[in-house]
């Protein structure tokens, strides 16, 4: 689960990464999946002028299970040892596309495409929930460099 210098990060600045929890082929094979989505709405990988900042309508990856990867003992492990064993829940929702594609601008959370909803209730003295971002290639920061492109 989370070591003890993750903790510090969590709890210092909100985020800590966790590298490796997934394997490198199934990234490559999400990459894949992903880009094979993309050209199918006129996006060519090699072309970035066909590129829009952002992407959305990824429905589609959600319910084929694309990044199902990033669903297991790992990350449910991490979420009882933020949360802890009882009561939490996945809401029974696959894991969604967040795709932006990199431009001249820094980098900032789309808010109109993509959000999270939680309901404004539950404890207040610990936490409700935990988000996770699985990225399936290097980010620069501030960034949404794309290296296998």
């Amino acid at each position: 689960m989370l070591d003890p210098t993750q903790l510090g990060e969590l709890h210092a600045r909100g985020w800590t990464t966790v590298p490796n929890a997934v394997t490198d082929d199934q990234l490559a094979d999400i990459r894949e999946l992903v880009w094979a989505f993309l050209e199918s709405r006129g996006l060519q990988r090699g072309d970035r002028t066909t590129w829009p900042e952002t992407v959305g309508k990824l429905q589609p990856l959600r319910n084929a299970g694309v990044f199902d990867a990033f669903l297991g003992p790992l990350i449910d492990g991490i979420a009882d040892q933020l949360i802890g064993t009882d009561g939490w829940t996945t809401l029974g929702v696959r894991p969604q596309a967040l795709i932006t594609m990199p431009t001249t601008e820094p980098w900032r959370l789309p808010h109109k495409v993509w959000h999270f909803d939680l309901p404004a209730r539950g404890p207040t003295d610990r936490l409700a929930a935990v988000r996770y971002f699985g990225l399936i290639d290097a980010v620069a920061p501030r960034g949404g460099t794309l290296t296998s492109a």
